[in-house]
């Protein structure tokens, strides 16, 4: 009986580890075809005379293109690379000189134009003038007596162009010679405008100045000033206003009651006095 169960034992012992018996025969198996295959592998990489892992060529001779190319490629390129990129810069330089030399070139072109219009509109401008004063003597019916002398100027447009809004005022003012202070002149607020053309004449309206003072300033007891201003515009820039002006003091050098010679000099002389002569 004892016999029995000891061979029931080992038949269950051996039936309980058959599939653990089988998987290690598997893994033996697997690992012994590992070995194998690494050592089939390490020995075709080393190669054989049968079966050769490397295989040794000897290079031949290269053709004249393929030696060319990497001339080209070696020597030649680089070069022409290096000529075209220096190019581009130098391009790059000449251009923008060239247009900061254009830009300079029209700002004074455009300088030049602006200038030759101002010289232009000066020299074509109405220039208005005064020539001068004159006089006369007003003698009175038949008694061939000097009732009083009589002042007007004489004023011109010496330029290409009218003028416009032309006004003019003249005026007569004495001082005491005890007292000798320059009278001043002031423009009035009356405005009669009146165009004047090219080198056309202008006058003024008289100025009478008794005898009885032509007199006194020539016993050097007063002083006799004589006054004109005009205002005009021109024709190019009508906003500014122009103006000549002038003043005179009177030198009476002969009693101007006696009649005047011919081939006596003027009795009335002008002579230019005071801050008010300009032009504008």
């Amino acid at each position: 009986m004892k016999g029995r169960y000891a061979l029931l034992i080992i038949f269950l012992v051996l039936i309980f580890f058959q599939p653990s018996f089988a998987q290690i025969r598997g893994q033996n198996n697997r690992h012994q075809e590992t070995a194998n295959t690494k050592k089939e592998t390490h020995s075709y990489q080393q190669g054989t005379e049968n079966r050769p892992f490397i295989v040794k060529t000897t290079p031949g001779t290269k053709s004249k293109p393929e030696t060319d190319y990497e001339t080209y490629q070696t020597y030649t390129k680089p070069w022409y690379d290096f000529g075209i990129t220096w190019s581009t810069v130098w391009l790059a330089i000449v251009t923008t000189s060239l247009a900061i030399y254009t830009a300079l070139l029209w700002r004074a072109t455009k300088g030049l134009v602006e200038t030759s219009e101002n010289l232009s509109k000066q020299h074509l401008r109405a220039f208005v003038f005064s020539q001068g004063f004159t006089y006369a003597p007003h003698i009175t019916g038949n008694e061939d007596r000097i009732k009083e002398y009589v002042f007007w100027a004489v004023l011109k447009n010496v330029g290409l162009t009218p003028a416009t809004d032309v006004c003019v005022w003249a005026e007569v003012k004495t001082s005491e010679v005890s007292d000798p202070v320059t009278p001043v002149f002031n423009t009035t607020h009356e405005r009669t405008p009146t165009p004047l053309g090219p080198q056309a004449p202008f006058q003024t309206g008289f100025l009478r100045v008794p005898i009885e003072t032509m007199m006194l300033a020539w016993q050097r007891e007063i002083g006799i000033f004589i006054w004109c201003r005009v205002e005009y515009r021109d024709i190019f820039d009508t906003e500014v206003i122009h103006h000549h002006e002038q003043c005179f003091l009177l030198d009476v050098i002969h009693d101007p009651s006696d009649l005047p010679k011919e081939t006596h000099p003027s009795y009335i002389q002008f002579r230019i006095h005071g801050p008010q002569n300009s032009t504008a």
